[in-house]
């Protein structure tokens, strides 16, 4: 996979910043990456701007979700970055351009490595800032339908350690050299202590 290739998807992400509710462009322009990694089915909102990437495998087995923020907020930016926000006053200081990220980079994931049984979902939730996001998902007719045995969200943290959240505490994950991580992981996350899943 090639890693420069969501650098430049981040970049873009990050250029142009919607807020809770006016995401339009952010959410066309994650259906167009997605579109490369062939998802079995894209499922929009009935009301927002999100969306869920459906991939179906062909052994029964679980329907794990995983969702990512794709909102930013009233804040300007002024930075010297060739990828500065170019929306006055709207910037991703919140870091969902590096959510929708690594959620496109999974897609990418499950596109070229299929599992072998299963479902996952990849829920892009519009208007996390504001509250309004998941009640948007939550009514949702498709969504309501849906069994889902366990959900997920993605966190990233620019340097120290990261955090898992459970419930109202924080387990802070332990440094790089002490993480016991697959071979196969390490390669494709060579930095661990800067990524977390945690549940939901």
């Amino acid at each position: 996979m090639d890693r420069n290739k969501f650098y430049r998807i981040r970049e873009e992400l990050h250029r142009h910043p919607e807020l809770s509710g006016q995401e339009k462009h952010t959410i066309q322009y994650i259906r167009q990456v997605l579109q490369e990694f062939q998802p079995s089915r894209i499922h929009p909102l009935e009301k927002g701007h999100g969306l869920v990437a459906e991939y179906s495998f062909p052994g029964e087995g679980p329907t794990l979700l995983f969702r990512a923020d794709i909102d930013a907020v009233a804040i300007a930016e002024k930075s010297p970055l060739p990828y500065c926000s170019e929306n006055p006053g709207v910037a991703h200081k919140c870091g969902h351009d590096g959510h929708t990220t690594m959620l496109l980079m999974l897609a990418g994931l499950l596109h070229e490595h299929p599992l072998e049984r299963g479902r996952i979902l990849l829920l892009f939730q519009p208007a996390e800032e504001n509250g309004q996001g998941a009640q948007l998902v939550l009514q949702d007719p498709w969504f309501r339908q849906q069994k889902i045995d366990r959900a997920f969200r993605f966190l990233r943290l620019s340097a120290g350690q990261a955090v898992l959240p459970a419930r109202s505490s924080a387990v802070p994950l332990p440094s790089p050299e002490k993480q016991h991580m697959p071979q196969n992981l390490k390669k494709r996350f060579p930095r661990p202590h800067l990524y977390c899943i945690s549940c939901i």
